[in-house]
């Protein structure tokens, strides 16, 4: 066997056991995407009958909408407070909100609260332990809806007040909860 038959069979070999190890890559990768996303599903269901414990007068049935955010350091959780107050008002009796404030001051929550007028339960998470059940190690503030005690939508915060992606959300809000 010439060293170039040899040398060719080699890189045919290699290239094939690439080939498998980069299935193999993207087949784990693709398990533990969809295994997170299922835990992830699961966790988020029971976070929120976790939740709705500490609050006596919501209902993990009803239309529910989890903002987790952080006044401090968030201009993004600033802006949407604005479209916070509007969906509060839009669908008062249709939707519960509830925010996660990852703060551990209750003046600088109630402050806020006044400012935008925002009048749901703010919880406030100084340890960050809700914040990162809900988030994981990401800890982008995020809007959660439920429905019926399962997670719907997931989205980041940061919708600009009279945006058209302001717009999309009351338009998917009007046509999930209940009337």
């Amino acid at each position: 066997m010439t060293l170039q038959v040899l040398a060719s069979k080699l890189r045919t070999r290699s290239k094939i056991l690439m080939f498998l190890l980069g299935t193999l890559g993207l087949s784990v990768a693709a398990y533990h995407f969809l295994s997170s996303s299922l835990n992830s599903q699961i966790g988020a269901d029971q976070l929120l009958k976790d939740l709705m414990v500490g609050l006596p007068n919501a209902d993990p049935n009803e239309f529910i909408m989890v903002v987790v955010f952080s006044p401090y350091d968030c201009s993004k959780c600033l802006q949407e407070a604005i479209v916070w107050k509007r969906i509060q008002t839009l669908f008062e009796k249709r939707l519960t909100i509830i925010g996660i404030a990852r703060i551990d001051k209750s003046s600088i929550i109630e402050q806020f609260a006044e400012t935008y007028g925002l009048r749901f339960p703010i919880l406030l998470d100084s340890n960050n332990e809700l914040a990162e059940r809900f988030l994981g190690e990401n800890f982008e503030p995020k809007r959660f809806f439920f429905k019926n005690s399962r997670l719907l939508r997931t989205d980041p915060v940061g919708i600009e007040p009279g945006s058209e992606a302001e717009k999309e959300l009351i338009d998917w809000i009007t046509n999930e909860a209940p009337s």
